[in-house]
């Protein structure tokens, strides 16, 4: 039995849908940053979804490659 694996489509697709049902029509409230490590900040932004908060933090290296990620806890 073979498993066919997703394509990278696909997994977009199921991170923006997931993206998506989190955070829309939510509100954006504050901006954030977690500057513990000076050399390498954290920046992000609150959204408030209904009763939810989520803290959403865009993650990218410091070289600036790639599209980002958006890393989103429960605030």
């Amino acid at each position: 039995m073979t498993t066919k694996r997703k394509t990278e489509a696909e997994y977009a697709e199921e991170y923006i849908l997931d993206v998506m049902q989190k955070l829309g029509g939510g509100t954006i409230t504050d901006p954030l940053m977690d500057a513990t490590d000076p050399d390498m900040p954290f920046v992000g932004f609150r959204v408030m979804q209904g009763q939810e908060v989520f803290n959403v933090w865009i993650l990218r290296d410091p070289e600036g490659n790639g599209m980002g990620h958006l890393d989103i806890e429960k605030g």
